[in-house]
């Protein structure tokens, strides 16, 4: 506000003065009324200047006023502003969790890059592959290792970061797992690059899916191709698409040969009759689809039986119809076929019977030519007392050369039905064993010394050895018997006075080997494959001069494979043979006693041992 008061023109200068020294009383009280009206000159005008001052303030008021209540407006304004701004944050700051809650909780892995391809910040999910913990934000991703195969993420980064492009493709894990790898620029709103976003979506299971898709079809394709029915697609009336079987059915070359010919060239059948056929079919039968029947009359001339049956399909984008032919003029072949099966199956039954019969008669007759045998046998041996006193005379002495020719062949002839009878058991499968928990190492010695002392008599040495004493096994001692006096029998058949023969026996923990080798004239390659095979001789100008029926070996070996063991042999012609036998060491638990082994002398073991040598040697 500006001064307008008037300044004050008294002088207090003169206050001292003697007034009645220099003016009168008259003249002082002039000049007090003059100073007095000036005065209130001077306070009027004060007074306007006041007046004029009020006002002026007065309007100052008013605008100070309106100034105030226009910053109190804008104050308002501020202050909505400000609420506005603190809900924008606080919305700012729930989207920035409900993403970051987000990106944190889904299966996309993330790595947010600033320009200088550091870290800035990264996604949990993204650490299944990529090796970072929290301490790695700032590092340089070059410096981070990862689980992908022949790929570089930094690689990959800097490209997207230099052409500010996109880019995608898939990877593969070293755990199996495929991922989507997406690299995207980092934009601001102002469209600037400030760094590379890196995302790896898990797609192992679109993977599978889509591997699992292709070896579907792999499969389908070839189900198709591999059908016995021959499948074609018509479409338009002519071939678009056989399988194998179909092109075969037609006798073409390949499906090129097939493609776009007339549907109508090989099949007589109307296709739009087909397909409503089997759309009946479906309707009334439940998904059955009933064929026609064609027959077809092939450009070579080949007539074909089928049964043919079409659906409408969609290939290739197109409405085409599914063919399925079936060839059944198989069936026909069939049915001549099991005629034939039947007519070969009576003729089988009668061949069955027919060798059932012969068995049986066989059976019997070897049981009825034993019969008389024993008679004459037991006859022979009563006879023998009467002429075993050392005074007879020369008739009494032919007659016991004769009567010893007429036992060695009585026994032989008795071997050859017991053989026989055995054989039957064996094929009709009635032959059992009486089974024992046996030394087997007795019984095969006391077999071998019985028949030592003739042995000797051939001049041929006779060896036994064992490196086991005992060795306990379920077995029959009576067929074991049999099998070593067999071999024995043929060792002595063809070994040479002067040679010799082994028996051995070895423990082999799980298996008792016996061995009994010679020093004969061996056995010829070719021949090794037949010697156990029935009726079957090594050779008859051998077998001339040594007596046989070529079906001893044979028995031999069943009597061995019954046992659950095997039998070979080793031979070299002009050397020697060696047979071995291999039993397994089993026990029969319910059997706590052990079997005894025969008297060398006794009668019984006496005649088995005539019998099985009764091709050898003469009775005295």
């Amino acid at each position: 506000m500006r001064n307008i008061m008037p300044s004050m023109g008294l002088d207090s200068k003169d206050d001292n003065v003697d007034k009645s020294k220099y003016i009168g009383e008259s003249d002082l009280e002039k000049k007090l009324n003059k100073r007095i009206r000036q005065l209130e000159n001077e306070l009027q005008y004060t007074k306007e200047c006041l007046q004029i001052s009020n006002e002026e303030h007065l309007v100052y008021n008013e605008e100070l006023q309106s100034t105030n209540e226009e910053i109190q407006s804008v104050n308002d304004e501020l202050l909505k502003i400000n609420i506005q701004y603190q809900y924008k944050n606080q919305e700012l700051d729930e989207l920035y969790n409900d993403m970051t809650n987000y990106l944190n909780s889904g299966d996309i892995g993330t790595i947010f890059l600033d320009e200088n391809l550091c870290i800035r910040k990264f996604t949990p999910s993204i650490t299944k592959e990529i090796n970072l913990k929290v301490q790695d934000i700032g590092r340089p991703m070059h410096h981070i290792s990862n689980n992908l195969i022949n790929d570089d993420l930094n690689i990959n980064a800097s490209e997207v970061l230099n052409s500010h492009m996109s880019s995608e493709k898939e990877v593969q894990s070293k755990n199996g797992n495929w991922y989507l790898l997406k690299c995207a620029p980092y934009c601001t709103f102002g469209n600037l690059i400030k760094g590379v976003v890196v995302s790896l979506v898990d797609i192992t299971r679109s993977k599978n899916a889509e591997l699992d898709m292709f070896r579907s079809k792999e499969k389908y394709e070839q189900l198709v191709e591999n059908s016995p029915y021959s499948i074609y697609i018509i479409h338009n009336g002519m071939f678009y698409f056989s399988n194998s079987a179909g092109i075969k059915l037609l006798n073409v070359k390949d499906l090129n040969e097939l493609m776009f010919v007339n549907y109508g060239y090989y099949f007589n059948v109307d296709e739009e009759e087909l397909i409503d056929n089997g759309v009946n079919s479906i309707q009334m039968q439940g998904k059955t689809i009933i064929p026609k029947e064609d027959r077809v009359v092939l450009p070579d001339g080949t007539v074909l039986l089928l049964e043919i049956s079409a659906m409408p399909l969609i290939f290739d984008g197109r409405v085409a119809k599914l063919l399925l032919v079936r060839d059944t003029s198989f069936l026909l072949k069939e049915r001549l076929l099991e005629e034939e099966n039947e007519k070969n199956k009576k003729l089988l039954d009668e061949t069955i019977l027919s060798e059932t019969l012969k068995t049986e008669f066989f059976s019997n007759l070897s049981h009825e030519l034993r019969t008389p045998l024993n008679v004459i046998l037991s006859a022979l041996q009563l006879l023998d007392t009467y002429t075993s006193s050392s005074g007879i005379n020369d008739k009494e002495r032919k007659f016991k050369k004769y009567s010893n020719i007429m036992k060695q062949n009585c026994y032989r002839q008795l071997r050859l039905v017991n053989n026989m009878i055995d054989i039957t058991k064996l094929d009709a499968g009635f032959f059992e064993l009486n089974l024992q928990n046996c030394n087997i190492v007795d019984v095969v010695e006391s077999v071998t010394m019985s028949v030592s002392e003739y042995i000797r008599t051939k001049s041929i040495d006779l060896i036994f050895d064992t490196d086991i004493e005992e060795c306990i096994i379920s077995c029959d001692p009576e067929k074991i018997e049999r099998v070593i006096l067999n071999l024995l029998a043929n060792s002595i058949k063809f070994t040479k006075p002067g040679g010799s023969m082994k028996v051995n026996m070895y423990d082999k923990g799980e298996n008792i080997i016996i061995s009994i080798k010679d020093t004969g004239i061996g056995i010829p390659n070719d021949k090794l494959d037949i010697i156990f095979d029935r009726f079957r001789q090594v050779d008859r100008s051998l077998t001339r001069k040594q007596e046989g029926s070529g079906i001893g070996l044979s028995i031999v070996k069943s009597l061995v494979e019954l046992h659950g063991g095997e039998i070979s042999v080793l031979s070299e012609y002009g050397k020697g043979t060696e047979f071995i036998i291999v039993f397994p060491v089993i026990v029969k638990l319910e059997e706590n006693d052990i079997c005894g082994v025969f008297e060398a002398e006794s009668q019984e073991r006496i005649e088995r041992i005539h019998i099985e040598f009764s091709d050898i040697y003469s009775l005295n």
